[in-house]
């Protein structure tokens, strides 16, 4: 029997839903009506999104439509050396790191689901989570960038709006009321290797997130119904 590549499986358990890494597309608003003043829930980025999502539901589980193989397999080596400084520096027991061949896909909903890189379990039995982090490991001038600008939740908020998103959906899902995002650059000083920033739960963002998700969810199957029942 062949071994299944737990990558690939990974990707099939995300086909046709909504993920962490893009659910900030969905906080993307339609432009201003002039005769209404009203705008749209979701502009053309959403709704871009939201029919990528409703075609790949439809479709068989492919490799070829799917654009983060590449970068799973490649684009993320240096993961493992950021994931081993963030477990170096929080010295906690329960830190599980999600990157590499063992990655993880969360259900949030039955249409969506967060892939965390680093979840610490307060009791992984039962599935009860104290905390997580997001591990971007960008290059030395992105990440001097980040150590100049980002100094709270609030700076990222601000800087990145995507990153902001994934980690609130992370809470979100995992029913915690912390999660951390991190920049980490091993070529910098160790005073600077790392920048750990604490995101704490944002309610009233997770309540619009939350929204927005059923709505596209919505708008997903319609789209799925429309293809179905082309003539």
């Amino acid at each position: 029997m062949n071994d299944i590549d737990p990558v690939e499986a990974w990707l099939e358990k995300k086909w046709g839903k909504f993920s962490g890494s893009e659910i900030w597309k969905l906080t993307i608003g339609g432009k201003e009506d002039k005769k209404t003043g009203t705008k749209s829930l979701f502009g053309d980025g959403a709704m871009s999104y939201i029919k990528k999502i409703a075609v790949q539901a439809y479709t068989l589980f492919n490799l070829d439509d799917n654009p983060e193989t590449f970068q799973m397999k490649l684009g993320k080596a240096r993961e493992h050396i950021s994931a081993a400084y963030y477990q170096k520096l929080i010295s906690f027991g329960g830190i599980m790191y999600y990157g590499g061949l063992n990655p993880l896909f969360e259900p949030y909903t039955a249409d969506s689901g967060c892939s965390p890189d680093i979840v610490v379990w307060k009791d992984y039995k039962a599935r009860i989570a104290s905390w997580g982090a997001e591990l971007k490991n960008p290059s030395s001038a992105v990440h001097m960038e980040y150590l100049l600008t980002i100094k709270d939740a609030m700076d990222l908020k601000r800087e990145s709006i995507e990153y902001y998103s994934q980690c609130q959906f992370a809470m979100m899902t995992f029913k915690t009321d912390l999660w951390h995002w991190c920049s980490h650059n091993e070529y910098f000083p160790d005073k600077s290797r790392m920048l750990l920033i604490e995101v704490p739960q944002d309610k009233n963002f997770q309540n619009d997130l939350d929204a927005r998700i059923e709505k596209a969810t919505k708008l997903k199957y319609e789209f799925i119904e429309k293809l179905k029942n082309r003539k």
